[in-house]
């Protein structure tokens, strides 16, 4: 059984190494191909990207707080970038 924890272990040690891999590379390529105004706005929506995720695989509570919190977040960045 240990042995086989530590196989899915590097298994998803080498998938999140993947994964940010990947959302660094496909970040450069958008920032190559737009401008920075654009991209930068988009993809600092991750907060609201969290939250979804957080409720819909996680099971976490689902809140109007959290729900304003993350969309003020969101909101204020857009602002800041315009």
């Amino acid at each position: 059984a240990a042995s086989g924890a530590a196989k899915m272990g590097l298994f998803w040690v080498g998938a999140s190494v993947i994964t940010a891999m990947s959302g660094v590379y496909f970040y450069l390529v958008a920032m190559s191909s737009a401008e920075a105004s654009k991209v930068v706005p988009l993809s600092s929506t991750y907060p609201l990207v969290t939250f979804l995720l957080a409720v819909v695989f996680l099971g976490e509570g689902f809140s109007v707080s959290k729900l304003l919190g993350t969309l003020f977040v969101c909101l204020g960045v857009f602002f800041l970038s315009r």
